[in-house]
């Protein structure tokens, strides 16, 4: 299972950027409920639920974002 972000890039494509989070099916481990918003400094906040047990956060800047669309 993945749980990536992916980006519309200048062409209208959608390119994935990252992968997040990354795990063998027989594991168990479980992504869901993603969640992403923009602050109001401008960076990205990817929060998720982890494996049922937790909450896990990952930011991202818009400048490491534009770079990744390249």
């Amino acid at each position: 299972y993945r749980l990536s972000l992916y980006a519309n890039t200048a062409q209208g494509i959608w390119k994935r950027i990252k992968i997040v989070e990354s795990a063998k099916p027989i594991s168990g481990e479980r992504y869901a409920y993603p969640y992403l918003i923009r602050d109001s400094e401008g960076m990205i906040h990817l929060f998720y639920t982890w494996n049922r047990k937790g909450i896990r956060h990952v930011s991202f800047s818009p400048s490491w974002i534009e770079e990744k669309i390249k």
